[in-house]
């Protein structure tokens, strides 16, 4: 269609003459490689945007460093990304085919640890903070990757609020300290278990909070992973800023899939280090990953995973868009007090 025809079609659909075409759908795709394949979607509603059936054992949904905030990117061309769209495409996913397990894990950097210039915490933080928390209770992914940027920056959970599936191999809390951080999480997701971990470039041990001690990120997966060997069929590791330790641990053949997470922002294919699969969270989640795995005798035979654009076109669950929404107007009354005026 030429541009001008375009305009007249649009022109005569506005009238009410003729309907307008339907929104393409952009898609790029990736060969086959070893069992995996990549699919990029970024245009289309998003029934467009769902998956066609197929023989997928479990769905990893997967993302990463949203940095405290429960909103878009505020990008002025295209903003992406939100815990309410995160959401929204879940349980999406999960209506299409109600049987098939859906995973959503994080693989770090979803708290802001954002200083002022004198490196002291910035006054509007520990807000933006409670309210990330507050959105990822409703959201209620099934594991988040934990480090010490993390717990520095958890702020107390609002009664009422089921705990977060707080996840570390290497983070291990004194007797006085009460949040749940576990080494493993062990689900069952059909007719498979699958065994989550994490790991994540914390600095020196004296960062760490009062009460908490911080192991050796390689030597304490290489344990738990071990472990989780003989406790499920799938094992993931999750990485944040850590892609060396994640290499070696999988060519040890310890994963059968690696979430890195290190300020990825463009489309890439899944690969094998090993037999794992490896894949990239998008910085800020605003593309969410969709790992599609098919599994036989405790490893990803096939997979392909897709990246779907999480921009405004995608529809918001409405219960943590309301907290987003509250979240915002909070901010910016904080932001004007304390810095004169809202940046956003």
């Amino acid at each position: 269609m030429t541009p001008s025809s375009l305009v007249l079609a649009f022109a005569l659909g506005c009238t009410g003459r003729a309907p307008l075409p339907e929104v393409p759908v952009t898609t790029r795709t990736t060969p086959e490689v070893d069992g995996l394949r990549a699919e990029l979607q970024v245009d289309g509603p998003l029934e467009q945007r769902l998956a066609a059936p197929d023989d997928a054992d479990l769905v990893l949904l997967h993302g990463a460093e949203e940095d405290g905030s429960l909103d878009s990117c505020g990008c002025q061309h295209r903003p992406r990304g939100g815990v309410a769209r995160q959401a929204a495409y879940r349980d999406a996913v999960q209506a299409r085919d109600p049987d098939l397990p859906v995973l959503l894990l994080n693989a770090g950097g979803w708290l802001s640890g954002e200083t002022d210039i004198d490196g002291r915490t910035r006054p509007d933080v520990p807000q933006r903070n409670a309210w990330m928390v507050r959105g990822l209770a409703l959201l209620a992914p099934t594991a988040l990757n934990v480090g010490t940027s993390e717990l520095r920056a958890l702020p107390d959970l609002p009664a009422g609020l089921p705990a977060l599936p707080l996840v570390s191999a290497h983070l291990h809390a004194g007797a006085p300290i009460e949040v749940p951080v576990v080494d493993r999480l062990v689900v069952e997701a059909g007719d498979l278990t699958v065994g989550i971990t994490g790991i994540a470039a914390s600095g020196p041990a004296w960062m760490a909070p009062e009460g908490w001690t911080v192991e050796d990120p390689e030597a304490a997966a290489r344990r738990v992973l071990a472990e989780l060997q003989d406790q499920a069929d799938v094992v993931v590791l999750m990485a944040d800023a850590l892609p060396e330790v994640a290499r070696e641990l999988a060519e040890d053949g310890l994963a059968d899939v690696v979430i890195d997470a290190w300020h990825h922002r463009s489309f890439s294919a899944p690969f094998r280090v090993g037999d794992a699969v490896w894949v990239r969270a998008h910085h800020g989640t605003m593309r969410i990953g969709e790992l599609r795995a098919v599994v036989a005798d405790g490893r990803v035979v096939r997979a392909v995973e897709r990246s779907i654009d999480l921009d405004e076109s995608m529809p918001e669950r409405p219960d943590i868009a309301d907290v987003a929404d509250r979240a915002r107007q909070e901010l910016r009354r904080l932001e004007r007090l304390t810095f004169g005026s809202s940046r956003r």
